[in-house]
């Protein structure tokens, strides 16, 4: 992944126990959803591991930090899309994804919901799905509804997984230098999909 997963994990990892360590993933959820391909799971999952008592404060920070770099996303489209999001989509190499994205958006605006609660759940780049609701005007209240559903299931789903099988789980990680984490994530994400698809 961009900009170093095992740097970052391993980053987080030693300080997992300080206040750094909350303020960096801080950080990163802000960025990770606003305009940087910076993955926040390999900061958020060394945290959690670290104690079971910073589990429900991670999910909050990551929550209410993504969400809040996901409004500066929606500005970017919204009102800077030309001048600043355009030429940076284009330099991370993803403005096709933000075309096609705004393009189910304007098709479907009643789909739009779910793109952002996807988008907010899943390895999609969240700052496309951000960015694209502000391109298209998404209604904003109901952008923020659904992006904080969205990413509060995501870091929801690994706090309660690492509460109750964070020791084995720990070792698992520990042994494969976080790359699990991913792994786990496709399966999780894949999971929802096939739901999705289905029903």
């Amino acid at each position: 992944m961009a900009l170093g997963f095992k740097t970052l994990y391993d980053r987080a990892e030693r300080a997992a126990g300080s206040r750094t360590a909350l303020w960096l993933l801080g950080g990163v959820s802000f960025a990770e959803s606003a305009v940087l391909p910076v993955p926040v799971d390999a900061v958020s999952v060394p945290i959690m591991l670290s104690s079971r008592r910073r589990i429900p404060v991670v999910v909050l920070i990551a929550t209410v930090t993504s969400v809040l770099g996901g409004l500066l996303g929606y500005a970017l489209g919204w009102g800077f899309y030309e001048a600043l999001a355009k030429p940076l989509l284009g330099w991370l190499g993803v403005s096709g994804q933000l075309e096609a994205f705004a393009a189910r958006m304007q098709d479907n605006p009643a789909g739009g919901s779910w793109l952002i609660f996807m988008g907010a759940l899943t390895p999609i780049p969240f700052k496309v799905v951000c960015i694209g609701s502000g391109v298209v005007q998404f209604d904003l209240t109901l952008f923020i509804a659904v992006a904080m559903a969205g990413r509060l299931l995501r870091f929801l789903f690994f706090g309660v997984l690492f509460w109750v099988f964070g020791e084995p789980l720990k070792a698992v990680i520990r042994r494969n230098s976080g790359w699990s984490v991913l792994a786990l994530l496709v399966v999780v994400v894949g999971g929802f999909v096939a739901v999705s698809l289905l029903f």
